[in-house]
């Protein structure tokens, strides 16, 4: 970048003209080339230049040895939420919220949402509905090293966002907090930053600029912390965080909730078992004993096993704000099953031919189908049996998210175009794939709502609760060998329960795992030099530049 920035600047010097500031600058990066090394730290500091953002919060953070104690960098809640309300207030309120009126219906709304009742903030008196803005903190793990390859390195990401913010797709409206390496972490490293964000949201919570630090020092009055203490954080508007969201192994291993594999105590959110009894999560029947088993925010504080971390002891949220993500216990748990299931029936027994040769029929219908709906999101292919059988275990399909949700359409008229009218075991597992499309055409009809209205929420738990039984009777027919059940089952239908309380399509992780996609490539880019502690340092400073980039070109539209 540096030499041909130097040639475009000598072209304009030869044609007698003057090269743009910002051209000269990249060519003097590294005195000219000489330095390469340098050209990071210079890059860095032009970019700096106008920055609104607040300077990184610097912390101490004890990793596993070799790395020992490493300075680290964090872009905290309050203080990005303070920056956005005074430096750019279009991305305020396009991203976290734009008229109080929202929030007056939000938290009207969320009046039976089981976290309400007994909250420390919402349920109080003196709660003002029309100051709160409801957050949502996504946490979740993915390969950012040597992805696909059996050393491959796994990084964790934070973020948050505002639930009644602008557009539901948009990544921007994401806000990256920290990484953290794995393989670097034994926990001690986690629990220090996850004391800071607690405490970050409990400033958010109060809505005024704190007097001292996480640690309780107080900051020098002459400093710029210490004489904004006391005064509005962002013009009078506060924070709750209302939903942590992510996969299941995450809320596991980062938020202490029970393992959902367990026999005793799999849910975090209700009492139900593991086990065969009466109280297991395998009941999906609408009368299951398990729905009047939830807990209930004063149940769970006195429950003397109850899941602890930084975030639940601090009080600014419990496991009742744990949301169930409807992207990884659907696309990526419930339907893989299923659709693997339908597609391994086709190819083995529905169809005449060899199963390569009766793939290669059920693909070419499945192309005419998304041509046919004009879906964008589709396979690629379907080449291999390998793409949803398994040696050793029943169906399962491998894909994206969202090339499975896009699936259930062409799926549904394949299997009508093939099947055998005649066999019940055939219409039934026509009915399952109806009653997929069914709860997907809702949750598409209500895709503007904070929550579903009434009556399409009553119809969307009625069809989540009929999907999982006939997903359980069609494993009973074929004794285990096709549509596998697993405990996502059970958190998918805790998703679909708070339909008429908060919008699946709000706490999915779909807007999380857009910045994942970023955090992966920037780690790429920042690990080449370094690695483990330091390399995440570096990718907060280049995102904080990045974020203000994106945010400054925003509030310039």
């Amino acid at each position: 970048m540096q030499a041909l920035a130097a040639k475009a600047v000598k072209d304009f010097e030869n044609c007698g003209a003057k090269a743009p500031t910002e051209l000269q600058a990249l060519a003097k990066l590294g005195s000219g080339g000489i330095h390469p090394n340098n050209m990071r730290r210079e890059i860095m500091k032009i970019t700096e230049v106008g920055c609104r953002l607040p300077p990184l919060q610097r912390t101490a953070l004890q990793f596993k040895q070799p790395w020992g104690n490493q300075p680290q960098l964090m872009m905290l809640p309050h203080e990005m939420f303070s920056a956005l309300y005074e430096n750019y207030h279009e991305a305020f309120k396009r991203y976290v919220v734009a008229d109080a009126n929202v929030l007056q219906e939000f938290w009207r709304l969320q009046k039976k949402h089981p976290q309400f009742k007994d909250h420390p903030v919402v349920s109080q008196a003196s709660f003002e509905p029309r100051k709160f803005v409801p957050l949502s903190l996504h946490g979740d793990g993915t390969p950012a090293i040597g992805v696909g390859k059996i050393w491959s390195r796994m990084l964790t990401t934070w973020s948050w966002c505002s639930l009644v913010g602008g557009p539901a797709w948009t990544k921007d409206s994401q806000l990256p907090i920290y990484f953290l390496f794995d393989e670097t972490d034994d926990g001690t490293a986690a629990t220090t930053f996850l004391s800071m964000l607690a405490w970050s949201f409990k400033v958010l919570q109060e809505g005024l600029w704190p007097f001292a630090d996480h640690k309780g020092n107080l900051y020098p009055p002459t400093s710029d912390l210490g004489r904004k203490a006391g005064s509005p954080l962002a013009g009078g508007w506060k924070g709750v965080i209302w939903a942590l969201v992510g996969d299941l192994e995450y809320m596991v291993s980062r938020l202490n909730m029970p393992h959902f594999g367990q026999k005793h105590n799999p849910c975090g959110l209700c009492k139900c078992s593991g086990d065969e009894t009466s109280t297991s999560w395998r009941n999906c029947k609408p009368t299951a004993p398990w729905l009047s088993m939830q807990w209930s925010l004063a149940e769970w504080r006195s429950f003397p096993d109850r899941p602890k971390n930084p975030l639940f002891d601090s009080g600014v949220c419990s496991a009742l704000s744990c949301h169930m993500d409807y992207m990884h216990t659907k696309y990526l748990g419930l339907d893989p099953l299923g659709f693997g299931s339908v597609l391994s029936l086709l190819v083995n027994f529905v169809l005449p031919d060899s199963p390569l040769a009766n793939l290669r029929c059920v693909w070419e219908h499945l192309l005419s189908s998304y041509k046919a709906l004009k879906i964008v999101e589709r396979f690629r292919g379907m080449r291999k049996l390998s793409l949803f059988q398994r040696k050793k275990l029943p169906p399962k399909l491998k894909g994206r998210a969202m090339q499975i949700q896009a699936l259930g359409e062409p799926l549904l008229l394949c299997w009508q175009n093939f099947m055998n009218k005649d066999l019940e075991i055939h219409l039934k597992i026509e009915n399952y794939l109806k009653v997929n499309l069914a709860l997907e055409k809702i949750l598409h009809a209500t895709r503007t709502e904070m929550a579903m209205p009434p009556d399409h929420a009553e119809k969307f738990k009625k069809l989540a609760f009929g999907l999982c039984q006939l997903h359980r009777q069609l494993r009973e027919h074929f004794e285990g060998n096709y549509f596998a059940d697993l405990p996502k089952m059970h958190f998918f239908l805790h998703a679909c329960l708070l339909a008429d309380v908060l919008h699946p399509r709000l706490t999915w992780c779909f807007k999380g795992e857009d910045l994942q996609k970023i955090s992966r490539t920037l780690a790429g880019s920042c690990c080449r030099a370094v690695t483990g502690p330091r390399a995440a340092a570096k990718m907060s400073q280049q995102l904080r530049i990045a974020w203000h980039l994106r945010l400054d070109r925003l509030c310039g539209e």
